[in-house]
């Protein structure tokens, strides 16, 4: 038997660059168990161990690290990768570290900092074996100039390859967009992608996320549910339209939700960037959901490519052709890529097949299905044009100060931000959550700021703040103590006296162990000087605390009456609401919070909701118990 290989032992590393390369992780999986066998070892893990660690989005299994369905662009968003980094640097039990390539490890910006890497866990005593290459350990002084060379160029032309795809990426669809094919991605609302064979005829309808790659085929789009087209021109555009309804996005959200029509993505599950698990889409419209619909050319047969400028190592330029990221753009550790609008002479707009010249649009089957109106929606692009303009560094509301408890005031069902908004009544402050979500998530809760701000102000002012009488009694008696203290103490002459002499007494007992005569005499003056040692340390600790300011001679009565004019100037303050600037900085330096909760009652014949209790927290005391204590995420399926 093999005693070196029994006692080696090895960490394996793989990665795959998205979650649909799950059969590009199984086979890196068999090029780790090959390369372990030449070297005498074995990797005893097995396929199904594998594909239940990427179900479950582990990253360790056994000695095995991987992270599934992430870039190598960046090493520190790779949990796999950052633990087996560490215990390849770090677990003096581990002989060998594998990896399939060097390719797997990382496309990095610096190619000499992942050689550098390599070096230092060769530098460590581990044997680094990259596919079918085995890099025994180094020692100091060894001369390895030629691997470092031969590592910086494979990491180099790693990140050469991400570089080069993503040109050819967007210089491919670019082309494509151009002939009217479509690109990628989920079909718009209302249609399905269709594979077209050479000669342009319909082959048969593609499900989503199904990808086919067959020379000569292309994707187009052809009328999948006709009730969702005739939402979209009857409910959406003609209600939009300035000659038809002529109404707002967030209304006709409200619209569509009252009528139960079901969003774009109503039933889908999705994970976010910050989601774990999997939510499932609600399917409730929003004001964002509507104009995005509105803007979309699909539905009068428009195929346009290139609105957002996405991508992290490429994107579309002039005419079709890919460029750079800018310093702007490009992504970091922290933060992904930077989204931009193109501008309309980088978009690409061209007639797509699936509308006839009549304005009919195609169904799968090749036949007319529904009959366009080019009218109706170029009107509605003309008023969204006249409504548009740059936000950028534009004031929601041009006073910053017209609504002093902006902020502070949160609904206790479902825990958002109550936003501040004109009204016919006055000034109020309305659910963000029931805002945002066009009336269809919590309720309509609101109030008058004209009828909170008083109440908030006088509540502080009785409860949170002494009255100015007390507060001059209170003050003066604690300078009263304060100077009977410091005189019943004679300035610490006794302590210190006590301190210089048990100094003398430390000092003596560390002489004392420089001259013992053997060590057990030694060992017991040591125990004489830890004990002097600690006396002298409580000495000086209590001295220490003795000491009093010598301030006990200046005119106390001042400063107690300054300290009650402060008093008196925010109670002053607190009184008078109509220096709304002062009143909305003196509530932010309070840290006050305001949380109110609301009832039904009926106003009329109308059932609505009234201002029940409220809750008000200041400084660091805790949120009340029992409410949502995150902001109300709008359209996040039942996390609401």
């Amino acid at each position: 038997m093999d005693t070196a290989a029994t006692e080696s032992k090895a960490i394996f590393y793989l990665r795959v660059s998205t979650d649909r390369q799950a059969d590009g992780a199984a086979a890196q999986l068999e090029l780790l168990r090959a390369a372990a066998r030449n070297v005498g070892m074995d990797l005893q893990i097995s396929q199904d161990a594998l594909t239940s660690a990427i179900a479950f989005r582990k990253t360790e299994v056994g000695s095995l690290y991987l992270d599934f369905g992430i870039s190598g662009y960046f090493d520190s968003t790779r949990p796999g990768y950052q633990k087996f980094l560490k215990r390849a640097l770090s677990d003096a039990s581990i002989t060998h570290v594998f990896t399939p390539a060097r390719d797997r490890i990382a496309r990095p910006e610096d190619a000499a900092e992942f050689a550098s890497r390599e070096h230092r866990i060769r530098a460590a005593g581990k044997t680094l074996v990259v596919g079918t290459k085995v890099l025994l350990p180094l020692r100091r002084g060894d001369d390895n100039i030629v691997d470092t060379i031969t590592a910086s160029l494979e990491y180099g032309q790693g990140r050469a390859y991400l570089d080069g795809l993503a040109n050819k990426m967007v210089a491919v669809k670019a082309h494509k967009a151009k002939a009217g094919c479509w690109t990628g991605g989920r079909a718009p609302y209302g249609f399905v992608r269709v594979l077209l064979d050479p000669q342009g005829c319909v082959v048969r309808a593609l499900k989503d996320g199904e990808s086919i790659r067959q020379p000569g085929y292309t994707v187009s789009l052809r009328c999948g549910n006709l009730d969702c087209i005739q939402v979209w021109n009857d409910l959406i555009l003609r209600n939009y339209d300035p000659s038809g309804g002529n109404i707002g996005g967030k209304q006709i959200a409200n619209l569509l939700n009252a009528r139960n029509v079901p969003s774009p993505d109503a039933g889908r599950s999705r994970r976010g960037k910050y989601d774990q698990d999997a939510r499932q889409v609600p399917g409730t419209w929003t004001g964002s959901m509507v104009y995005a619909l509105i803007d979309n050319p699909a539905i009068v047969g428009v195929l346009r490519y290139g609105k957002r400028g996405m991508g992290e190592h490429a994107r579309l330029g002039e005419n079709g052709i890919p460029r750079k990221l800018t310093s702007a753009e490009a992504p970091s550790p922290d933060a992904p890529a930077k989204t931009i609008e193109n501008p309309l002479d980088i978009q690409i707009a061209v007639q797509g097949n699936w509308m006839l010249k009549d304005g009919s649009l195609l169904g799968v089957d090749g036949k007319k299905c529904f009959q366009a109106d080019l009218s109706v929606w170029e009107r509605c692009q003309r008023k969204r044009k006249a409504n548009a303009g740059s936000q950028r560094g534009v004031p929601r509301c041009h006073d910053p100060y017209k609504y002093p408890m902006a902020g502070l005031v949160r609904c206790s069902d479902c825990g958002n931000v109550m936003h501040g908004i004109p009204s016919a009544s006055g000034l109020r402050y309305t659910c963000g959550t029931y805002i945002n979500s066009g009336g269809a998530k919590c309720g309509h809760n609101w109030v008058l700021q004209e009828n909170l701000l008083p109440d908030v102000l006088a509540t502080i002012r009785e409860s949170a703040l002494p009255k100015v009488e007390d507060l001059r009694n209170t003050l003066k008696k604690l300078v009263a103590e304060r100077i009977a203290v410091a005189r019943s103490v004679d300035d610490g002459a006794s302590l210190q006296t006590e301190r210089d002499r048990q100094a003398r007494i430390v000092q003596k007992s560390l002489e004392s162990i420089s001259t013992a005569q053997d060590e057990d005499e030694r060992q017991g003056l040591r125990q004489i000087y830890r004990r002097e040692r600690a006396k002298l340390e409580g000495i000086e600790a209590e001295l220490k605390s003795s000491k009093v300011e010598q301030t006990i001679e200046k005119p106390t009565n001042d400063l107690v009456e300054a300290a009650v004019q402060e008093l008196v100037a925010l109670r002053c303050k607190l009184d008078d609401i109509t220096d709304r600037r002062e009143v909305a900085q003196l509530l932010r330096s309070l840290n006050v919070r305001v949380w109110l909760k609301f009832k039904k009652a009926h106003w009329g014949k109308r059932l609505v909701n009234r201002l029940d209790t409220g809750v008000i927290c200041i400084g660091h005391a805790p949120n009340p118990p029992g409410v949502v204590d995150s902001l109300g995420m709008v359209n996040r399926g039942d996390r609401i």
